[in-house]
């Protein structure tokens, strides 16, 4: 066990936020597991965000901001208002280590957008792609039903063309029954593109079943059969820099009680996959910047830290169901 790894989950001298500025999405993904329902986060929430980072940082070493959606670039506004109080806080706080991060599906991540980010201290970018441009386009589609991989592509051309310190993690998503055709093509061309940047980076991912209304259009697939399809890949991929799961020392955020999703409306959660479980609703930010939280069902996130159980560490909502 990496206890000193354990030891940074655990540092109440360490926050990490998932932040929601908007769960609205503009695409429509077949294998999407959230509804979308909740709109834009309020003023309200925001200026809470901010009471909240403003107290906690005096007493923080570290501070981990990770942006989630829906596309949270529907809500840039939210994004690089957060983000200003946080280089404020900086300011204030030189030896605070801060790292920001934006998943997000890449298609408004114009040059304009990411250099403003990047100047806002947002360098961590993930952005994913689902194979060549036919079968992207038939799984990450816009809501109006357009394609939205020359889009992308060309936000990701724009980038490589600048001169901005970013990473940019290429989420490539497979699904087991097509990955020869799918994938093969689109990292021939991410390679011959990108290749010799190392700002852009590689992740290989299988897309499961996560609860969505399309789960069963999803094939099943193991977790042996996805690391023996990820290890093929690998065979093809000649300079790009690939980004390694190791599962024996991961740690799920979820499981960290120094971290914590606060959603647009507010709800504070644990796990981004599970938002509609009530398990996962483990409190509420207020207005005041506090926090009320329901602390049984807070701890039970972090029971494999309790027991030493590694394999609830890695995915306590597993164990939570």
């Amino acid at each position: 066990m990496d206890f000193k790894k354990y030891a940074y989950s655990l540092s109440a001298e360490r926050l990490r936020l998932t932040i929601f500025p908007t769960e609205r999405c503009n695409f429509r993904c077949t294998y999407c597991w959230e509804n979308h329902e909740q709109g834009t986060m309020s003023q309200t929430t925001v200026e809470a965000i901010k009471k909240l980072l403003s107290y906690r940082a005096p007493t923080l070493k570290a501070l981990d901001i990770e942006w989630f959606g829906g596309e949270p670039l529907l809500a840039a506004h939210i994004i690089a208002d957060l983000s200003a109080h946080i280089q404020r806080l900086l300011t204030a706080y030189p030896a605070l280590r801060y790292s920001a991060g934006i998943t997000t599906n890449g298609y408004l991540l114009n040059d304009a957008a990411l250099s403003k980010f990047c100047g806002l201290g947002i360098t961590n970018y993930r952005i994913g792609l689902d194979g060549a441009p036919e079968f992207h386009n038939a799984t990450r589609k816009l809501a109006t039903n357009e394609a939205t991989f020359e889009s992308i592509w060309s936000n990701l051309l724009r980038a490589k063309a600048s001169c901005l310190d970013f990473s940019i993690t290429l989420s490539i998503n497979f699904f087991p029954d097509n990955y020869s055709q799918a994938i093969l093509p689109l990292l021939k061309r991410i390679e011959e593109t990108f290749g010799e940047d190392k700002r852009f980076f590689l992740y290989f991912k299988a897309i499961q079943r996560l609860g969505g209304k399309n789960d069963k259009q999803i094939s099943c697939i193991t977790s042996r059969e996805e690391n023996d399809i990820i290890h093929q890949l690998k065979q093809f991929v000649k300079t790009q820099q690939i980004i390694e799961f190791n599962p024996v020392d991961y740690v799920c955020f979820a499981a960290e009680p120094n971290a914590m999703i606060i959603r647009a409306n507010g709800d504070i959660n644990k796990c981004i996959v599970a938002l509609n479980a009530p398990y996962n609703n483990v409190g509420n930010l207020n207005a005041d910047g506090t926090v009320s939280i329901d602390s049984e069902k807070f701890l039970a996130w972090s029971k494999g830290f309790q027991q030493l159980d590694t394999l609830c560490i890695r995915c306590p909502n597993k164990f939570m169901k």
